[in-house]
């Protein structure tokens, strides 16, 4: 983890996160265990920033997505060995497009470093032998955080945000059920039964 740490990693952060908060659109793209991370990027980011789009979840949306971009634009593409088909060939399309792209991956030789922007690498080492992805998590907390200091006022967009999914009852408060609420779920509350 030191390395994702390091001041150089500091300076290639800050780099990409001036061209994405200056880009028309932001794309982010991965498949098997790194959609958790493309998906963690455009969740939070989208929230904060209106130029980042959510990745796609269903089969071909990563060309259905990419065919759309263009000089104005960035994809960040995640993939670590084995390289995933459907990122290698996003990239590909996103370089033909002329969007440019920053790679987050295992190693300078990975198939999508061809022709990019950025590569920014992705530490894979964990406690056991499947690549770790907290290295990777904590790359894009750190890119996300170089962005909001670049928009301060993206903190009011995730303020607005948080208020919308409040007034339509997309959380739940920490403030204990009412008697009525357990037990419409099937659960007693008479306590008089657990004395």
């Amino acid at each position: 983890m030191a390395a994702v740490f390091s001041p150089e990693m500091h300076e290639l952060l800050a780099i990409c996160a001036e061209e994405l908060t200056a880009a028309r659109r932001v794309y982010c793209i991965g498949v098997h265990s790194c959609f958790s991370l493309a998906h963690y990027f455009t969740y939070v980011g989208a929230m904060a920033f209106a130029n980042i789009i959510h990745s796609p979840d269903e089969p071909g949306g990563i060309m259905d997505l990419l065919s759309q971009a263009g000089p104005e634009d960035v994809v960040i593409a995640i993939t670590y060995a084995h390289y995933s088909w459907e990122v290698v060939r996003g990239v590909s399309i996103a370089r033909e497009c002329g969007a440019r792209v920053i790679a987050l991956t295992d190693s300078m030789v990975s198939p999508i470093t061809r022709g990019t922007w950025k590569v920014v690498p992705l530490p894979m080492e964990g406690p056991h032998f499947v690549p770790s992805l907290a290295p990777a998590f904590a790359i894009i907390e750190l890119l996300l955080a170089e962005m909001v200091l670049r928009a301060p006022e993206v903190e009011q967009r995730v303020q607005d945000f948080e208020e919308r999914i409040k007034r339509f009852g997309g959380y739940v408060t920490t403030e204990p059920p009412s008697e009525g609420e357990l037990t419409s779920t099937g659960l007693s509350v008479d306590a008089s039964a657990h004395a």
